[in-house]
């Protein structure tokens, strides 16, 4: 059994903004695999047990506001028994430009509330995660302002290719061996000037 998770905030005020990005891609891929509408378990959005590339794989977005995104998580993995490494958990990144994919088998938090309570909860570095470049925060705004903001028309077209190739990664994930994956996610690349992955 496998998990992925995207992290994000419940509430018509975050949707499209860059904080809940891994959000947006659970649900492209779940609309993707016509999962259907999610329900709410694990004091979250849940689908599965899903197949994906032959996979047993649940879906997850957490409800629990960013902070608290471990809780929901180690909820699940405990109830169906999911090792950490078969965990992964996809989330915004301000450190990488606006839709750069990077794939990483541990880590530590850079930063993000959301790794932090998921490594606090899972006590371990060493889970993979999907961070996708939510460009950086410029010198004149508030972080929180910043990651809780919405895109513009230009940035989200480029957000949503980024998005897409995301939820390609994920379901290739379940299939490929890890090392190639990585390979094909960190030389990947959305560019904002023609709109290429």
């Amino acid at each position: 059994m496998r998990l992925i998770t995207g992290l994000g905030n419940p509430g018509p005020e975050y949707v499209n903004t860059r904080h809940n990005l891994g959000w947006d891609v659970i649900d492209f891929l779940a609309d993707e695999l016509r999962a259907g509408s999610p329900s709410q378990k694990f004091e979250g959005g849940f689908w599965g047990p899903l197949f994906i590339n032959g996979e047993k794989v649940c879906l997850l977005k957490p409800y629990t506001y960013m902070n608290n995104s471990g809780r929901s998580i180690s909820a699940l993995a405990a109830f169906y028994k999911i090792e950490v490494k078969d965990i992964l958990i996809v989330v915004d990144d301000i450190n990488l430009p606006l839709g750069r994919l990077r794939l990483r088998l541990r880590g530590s938090a850079g930063g993000h509330n959301g790794l932090k309570s998921i490594i606090a909860h899972l006590s371990t570095l060493d889970f993979a995660r999907l961070r996708i470049g939510a460009g950086a925060c410029p010198q004149h705004y508030d972080m929180a302002d910043w990651v809780l903001g919405h895109f513009s028309a230009a940035e989200r077209r480029v957000a949503d290719i980024a998005v897409h190739k995301a939820a390609q990664f994920c379901q290739e994930w379940c299939a490929l061996d890890i090392e190639k994956l990585m390979n094909r996610v960190n030389s990947s690349n959305v560019n904002s000037h023609d709109g290429e992955a």
